[in-house]
C-alpha cells in the first residue's frame, strides 16, 4: 500500500470531546452525560473502523470521568435532599436544646444547627416569676381552646394587672366575622384571638408592632425578636408556607406542624421578627 493509500488514524474528535466533557463534568454535573455518550460512540466507531478512528485510551478516560461525575452528582443531590428534610423535621426537643446552648449543637446524624445569636440588651429577657406565672407562655398555652366566659379564663383575667382592650371591629375588617374579636394587652405585648367564644390563637409582639409593647416572656422553641428571618429558618427549617403581602403583616411564615407562625417586617431574609403567632394544637416541648 502506498503512502497515498494509507488511512491515518486522525479522527479523534469524539474521544477528545468525551475527555473534555468528563473533566468539565467534575464542576458541572450535567456535562457528565455528554461525556458518557461521546465516549461510548467513540469506542463503538474505534471497534468497527480501527483504521479510521483512534484515541481509544482518551475515550476510555472520558467515560470514566463522565460516570464518576454522574455518580458524585447523584450522591450530592441525595445528601442535600436528606439534609433539607432533616432540618425541616427536627424534633422540638432538639431545637430547644440547640437554642439554649452557647455553641453550635451537632445533632444526630451529623446535622449542625446554627447557634442562637447574641441577644442585644434591648431584646426580651425573663423578668420576675410573677410575670411568668400569669403571662408566661406556659400559662397562656393553657388558655387555648378555653371558653372566654368560662371559669379558667375569667379567673385568669381577674389576676392580670392590665385588663384587655376588646377589639371586634378589627377582627371583622380582617376576616368578615362579626362574632369574633381580639383581646389586646398592649402593655404586655399579647393578643388573644377569640372565635366562637373560645381562645383560638395567641400573638406575642415585639416593640414597635402597632401599639404593642414588647412581650417580656420566653418565646416558643428558643426564638427571639432579635432573630432575622434567615436565623429563624436556621432553627426551625423552611416553613410549609410563606406569604408576602402588600398589607399588614408584610410577610409571614407558617409552620403548620409546629402550630407556629412568624411575622416579619418584609420578605427579605435579613428582616427582623416582629410577631410570633401560636395556633390551636400548639404544645410546649
Amino acid at each position: 500500500m502506498t503512502e497515498s493509500q494509507e488511512a491515518p488514524k486522525t479522527r479523534k474528535g469524539l474521544s477528545i470531546a468525551s475527555l473534555v466533557c468528563g473533566i468539565i463534568g467534575g464542576y458541572a454535573s450535567t456535562i457528565s452525560i455528554p461525556a458518557i455518550i461521546c465516549g461510548h460512540i467513540a469506542l463503538g466507531k474505534i471497534k468497527r473502523e480501527p483504521a479510521i478512528y483512534g484515541a481509544k485510551k482518551i475515550a476510555i478516560a472520558g467515560l470514566i470521568l463522565g460516570y464518576l461525575g454522574l455518580v458524585l452528582s447523584m450522591v450530592h443531590g441525595a445528601m442535600h435532599g436528606a439534609l433539607r428534610a432533616q432540618l425541616q423535621n427536627l424534633p422540638r426537643a432538639l431545637i430547644e436544646q440547640n437554642s439554649n446552648s452557647g455553641d453550635s449543637a451537632v445533632l444526630s446524624k451529623g446535622i449542625a444547627i446554627a447557634p442562637k445569636p447574641e441577644v442585644e440588651s434591648s431584646s426580651p429577657v425573663l423578668v420576675e416569676s410573677k410575670f411568668e406565672d400569669l403571662l408566661g407562655l406556659k400559662t397562656l398555652a393553657t388558655l387555648m381552646d378555653k371558653d372566654v366566659k368560662g371559669e379558667v379564663v375569667q379567673e385568669w383575667l381577674s389576676k392580670v394587672k392590665n385588663k384587655p382592650d376588646v377589639d371586634g371591629a378589627l377582627f371583622e375588617a380582617i376576616s368578615g366575622d362579626k362574632n369574633s374579636f381580639f383581646y389586646n394587652f398592649f402593655s404586655d405585648g399579647i393578643r388573644l384571638t377569640i372565635t366562637r367564644g373560645t381562645i383560638a390563637g395567641i400573638n406575642l409582639y415585639a416593640e414597635g408592632s402597632g401599639n404593642f409593647r414588647q412581650y417580656q416572656g420566653a418565646l416558643p422553641l428558643g426564638l427571639s425578636f432579635a432573630l432575622s428571618r434567615r436565623e429563624v429558618e436556621s432553627i426551625l427549617g423552611y416553613p410549609e408556607q410563606f406569604k408576602s403581602c402588600k398589607d399588614l403583616p408584610p410577610a409571614v411564615s407558617y409552620y403548620k406542624k409546629m402550630k407556629i407562625s412568624v411575622y416579619y417586617d418584609s420578605d427579605d431574609l435579613d428582616t427582623r421578627t416582629r410577631t410570633i403567632g401560636i395556633d390551636r394544637g400548639f404544645r410546649l416541648p
